[in-house]
């Protein structure tokens, strides 16, 4: 009996054990199964007798119609002897082909095929030895722990018809997972036998720096319909229901405003199930994994704001654990997370890295889906310069900066918001008065700079003596800026010529009319794998081109991006 564990990136995948008969391959010998991403890996045998004969001149044969380099193979199959050799098709989506093909030739290379097992090619790895029978029981014992949460929340919602469920714990616990795990099941409740309670579920997604339906920076509040089966950056919303920009990557920039936007999605829920008492209400509030120093008092906070009807305590057996507070024992389940699984020849992804993928991923929802085998992708590129862009006029829109980047001149506004990665918002109805709009430069031609009242109260008189604190230190602010954010876009292009922003976003089109304002996010930069030609691994070319009639005042903004390198590859595609 073989065992197989795979956990994919991918959703789907075709799977074959290569047995080294002499007969030609045979693709109807795949077994179609489903690997989802964020929740438990897929576990399944096969009974038979293996020889442990081995005809290299055969394996050799063979291999040369799935590999390159047979020979590599070979010899590392009669070193290593593993116990079988899987060959995986994949079927990938946009956002896992877009964001594979930046990969696939930096240094940094990040294997987004099976995390247990060597790869031995792009659709080749095998398997050895290390997993066991009780790694399957493991999994089982998590996944009943998953269906306890599940149980306890319909047995709650029969009489209440609102629940609130509180996951906690410190990073890499695997709070995403268990959100996923449990609005999977609540949303298929119906369907078991026998049948449960049928219920409308939300998730709250106070992680800022990894949230799960959109990218970075913002607090957002969605009704979940359908499975949650990939990674993050496969299954975001392009158009956010409920959703307000933060502005950051981490909530220490303002805690008091952090803890407002949770409040007023909290009210707005808690609204929602007054107004439909005959529905049955479930809400699954992701939290932060930062439990210490200041984040555990950051948590409590949350807490006192939540206000949850049970709370989910991820423990690990190599992390510090969250202390539950005494006030919430009847209503803790605590799920310790087995470390049974060890993962070969897998380097996984950092923070910074999944927010990149998180905005790469958004952005890859504007290309048209396509039905194609994973070796047609590669040989044609996604490229978002083949992307038509929206033209938006500058008299459409204010710019809102975040309240770290306020240091950044008129001057050099438009260079900050060229080829940036911007939220779409609006300013929130009965907050108009929290802003005042200020052209810059005090030109009328160009874009408005949205400000909040209180910046420009706390501003000084030239000749007043001030202390400066070269330190950054969070200032909490009684006036905030409530901006509520609809999806994000990539500013292209400006032209202050014609006075328009070129702008790339999937969000919907009947919902672009309602965006206002661009808001430019602190530490939410461009990834890296936007501005690179993936075929060189060069910086592409900036290519600015200027019109004889622009006006002087407007020409200084583009002098420090033009240079005589920039100018000779003005033709290279980028």
């Amino acid at each position: 009996m073989v065992f197989f564990l795979f956990k994919f990136y991918m959703d789907i995948l075709m799977l074959m054990v290569i047995y080294f008969l002499p007969k030609k391959f045979n693709s109807s010998n795949y077994t179609k199964i489903a690997t989802p991403s964020g929740y438990l890996p897929a576990i399944f045998s096969i009974n038979d007798t293996l020889s442990t004969e081995l005809h290299f001149e055969r394996i050799y044969s063979r291999l040369r119609e799935f590999v390159n380099e047979p020979k590599k193979t070979v010899e590392f199959i009669e070193k290593y002897k593993p116990i079988a050799i899987v060959l995986v098709k994949t079927k990938m989506d946009n956002a896992s082909k877009f964001i594979h093909q930046q990969m696939i030739n930096c240094s940094d290379y990040l294997n987004i095929f099976p995390q247990f097992g060597i790869q031995l090619g792009m659709n080749l790895c095998y398997l050895n030895d290390q997993m066991r029978s009780s790694d399957a029981e493991g999994l089982a014992n998590l996944e009943k722990d998953y269906y306890s949460i599940c149980d306890r929340i319909y047995s709650y919602i029969e009489s209440n018809k609102k629940c609130i469920t509180f996951i906690c714990g410190n990073k890499g616990v695997g709070k995403s997972s268990t959100a996923r795990f449990l609005i999977n099941a609540l949303n298929s409740g119906s369907l078991l036998q026998p049948p449960k309670p049928t219920c409308r579920v939300f998730l709250l997604d106070t992680d800022i720096g990894q949230s799960e339906l959109c990218p970075a920076g913002c607090i957002s509040l969605c009704e979940i319909k359908r499975p949650l089966i990939g990674v993050p950056f496969t299954s975001q919303l392009a158009t956010l229901p409920k959703s307000y920009f933060f502005g950051s990557n981490s909530p220490a920039v303002s805690t008091d405003f952090y803890i407002k936007l949770i409040g007023y999605l909290i009210d707005y829920f808690n609204k929602m199930t007054k107004d439909n008492k005959d529905d049955n209400f479930v809400l699954i509030v992701n939290s932060l994994g930062w439990i210490t120093d200041l984040g555990y008092d950051l948590m409590l906070r949350v807490l006192n704001t939540v206000k949850p009807t049970f709370l989910v305590n991820l423990e690990s057996n190599e992390f510090l654990n969250f202390t539950v507070p005494s006030i919430y024992p009847r209503f803790t389940i605590t799920t310790r997370k087995r470390e049974s699984l060890i993962y070969l020849d897998s380097k996984l992804p950092t923070s910074a890295q999944l927010r990149n993928f998180q905005m790469a991923g958004y952005l890859a929802q504007l290309f048209p889906q396509t039905e194609r085998t994973l070796n047609l992708f590669f040989k044609k590129e996604l490229r978002l310069a083949e992307l038509p862009a929206y033209r938006v006029r500058f008299c459409s829109v204010s710019i809102y900066i975040h309240q770290e980047l306020r240091h950044v001149d008129d001057k050099l506004m438009l260079c900050a918001l060229n080829c940036s990665f911007i939220a779409l918002c609006k300013i929130e109805e009965g907050f108009e008065k929290n802003f005042i709009k200020k052209y810059i430069l005090n030109d009328s031609s160009l874009p408005s700079r949205l400000e909040l009242c209180s910046d420009l109260d706390e501003s000084k008189d030239e000749n007043e003596e001030t202390i400066k604190n070269e330190d950054i230190i969070p200032i909490e602010r009684n006036i905030q800026p409530m901006l509520k954010c609809i999806g994000f876009g990539l500013i292209r292009a400006i032209n202050p010529q014609k006075k328009l922003f070129y702008v790339l976003t999937p969000v919907e089109q009947k919902i672009l009319h309602q965006v206002n304002v661009f808001a430019l996010g602190h530490c939410l930069n461009t990834p890296d794998m936007l501005l690179f030609d993936s075929n060189v691994n060069v910086t592409a070319p900036y290519v600015v081109e200027l019109d004889s009639t622009l006006q002087a005042h407007h020409k200084k903004f583009f002098d420090a991006l033009r240079s005589e390198i920039i100018t000779n590859n003005a033709n290279r595609p980028c």
